[in-house]
């Protein structure tokens, strides 16, 4: 058998090793990221409840976020904070289904 035939074919073969390993390890990484969205959904809704949260109980968790933000970046910019709370705390809400979504 001619040499570069025989490397062609061992390198399809290496190919399609590494090509069922990725897709193993993309099916772990997945399983492992679905695993902690379940997890932080159970953790939020352990701290919020399961009722609609009000206006000043969203206020209250955007307060929170954009204080911890703050003191772990530890800079000024706490409107910037805010807004990234704001959103995120929304986004949460929302996708557990506690505040209706808005027109």
């Amino acid at each position: 058998m001619d040499q570069s035939k025989l490397s062609a074919k061992r390198l399809a073969e290496e190919m399609e090793t590494l090509r069922k390993r990725l897709l193993t390890i993309e099916t772990q990484v997945e399983q492992t990221l679905g695993d902690a969205a379940d997890s932080a959904r159970r953790k939020v809704r352990k701290f919020v409840g399961s009722e609609p949260v009000d206006d000043a109980q969203r206020e209250y968790l955007i307060r929170q976020l954009a204080e911890l933000k703050s003191h772990n970046r530890g800079d000024n910019q706490a409107l910037s904070h805010w807004l990234e709370s704001e959103q995120e705390v929304d986004l949460l809400l929302e996708l557990l289904k506690l505040r209706p979504v808005k027109d």
